[in-house]
């Protein structure tokens, strides 16, 4: 017997702390559905409340917070749906279309606590159970309640430009720890704002220059360290791990795009879902397996760790052939 299938394209997941215990699926053409967190098995027909794709969003347990874009139509909208209720059927892309053209009532989205216009693009977002913190292409950096509400508002963080990266002032990544909010550029630079008044506290200046393209947060290991990867454009993996007073950098050249990525801290390594290939990356070595499928979004299913491909296939994350020792450099500062 083979393991479960998603019937729709996933494009990422989100895993819930609720009393359902259940997984989020999103799906490329902004599909949700759940999948049982113990079994994976599909609990829900998909039902797609935006009229459009979902680019971003955050879950924090009770909510997702999630923006559409349509380039077309040059509509974009941030929305907030209670998942503790069912998935509505929004509009489809036909109908979005001639409401656009014939009417003046904006597009909503279907069965969402709230819905509001955006005048730009949603460039990074995160959510908790205290309020949402989001970036606006040129804008700058918000944070509202769960309501909606606003709290404060930021311009745009003065990044340095660092030599030929023209998206260095472009926000990449926001992830809140405790009452810190960490924000990378696409240059590979982070600033550290406080959560409660949004003021800068710290700000770290890239010691490479880089384009990023991914950046994914790993949480603290055993020994209280910070671990970060960053995935540039260039096929260069950095792994960044932080102390007090201390920042250590490994680097090793990948072969292609990186789609999600774990810390796995019982291995004290990366496990990355890339470009038909899935990657485990300790301090020592790089080890790849081939797949048939782009691997989409990791999960830990009781300590066996799977995979959701684009085919909304779940298959084991296994490594048994192609062992490579990475090129790597560490740097301290």
């Amino acid at each position: 017997m083979g393991w479960p299938i998603v019937d729709f394209e996933p494009v990422r997941i989100h895993a819930q702390n609720l009393d359902s215990n259940d997984i989020l699926v999103i799906g490329v053409d902004g599909q949700l559905a759940w999948v049982d967190a113990n079994t994976l098995e599909q609990k829900s027909i998909a039902k797609s409340p935006f009229p459009g794709r979902i680019i971003i969003s955050s879950a924090n347990g009770s909510e997702l917070i999630s923006c559409w874009l349509n380039r077309d139509l040059l509509i974009s909208r941030m929305a907030s749906i209670d998942l503790n209720g069912d998935f509505q059927e929004g509009l489809s892309q036909h109908q979005l279309r001639n409401v656009a053209n014939t009417s003046a009532i904006e597009p909503q989205v279907k069965g969402a606590t709230w819905s509001h216009t955006l005048d730009a693009e949603c460039l990074a977002i995160e959510s908790n159970e205290n309020g949402i913190i989001f970036a606006l292409w040129n804008r700058g950096i918000y944070r509202v309640n769960l309501d909606s509400s606003e709290v404060w508002r930021k311009p745009p963080l003065d990044w340095t430009t660092l030599g030929s990266i023209e998206e260095a002032k472009i926000p990449a990544q926001i992830t809140v720890i405790g009452d810190e909010i960490h924000i990378w550029s696409r240059a590979g630079e982070k600033a550290v704002l406080e959560w409660e008044t949004g003021e800068l506290k710290n700000f770290k200046a890239a010691e490479f220059d880089v384009s990023v393209d991914k950046i994914f947060y790993g949480g603290k290991s055993n020994n209280s360290r910070y671990h970060w990867l960053l995935i540039s454009n260039d096929r260069i993996a950095h792994w960044i791990t932080e102390t007090e007073g201390k920042i250590s950098r490994v680097s090793a050249e990948i072969r292609g795009p990186v789609n999600d990525a774990k810390f796995d801290i019982q291995t004290e390594s990366w496990r990355m879902a890339g470009w038909r290939e899935d990657i485990l990356w300790n301090k020592t070595k790089i080890t790849y397996e081939n797949t048939l499928e782009l691997g989409v979004a990791l999960y830990n299913l009781s300590g066996k760790w799977m995979v959701l491909n684009n085919k909304g296939e779940w298959l084991p994350f296994s490594l048994k052939m192609n062992q490579y020792d990475h090129s790597s450099s560490e740097e301290e500062e």
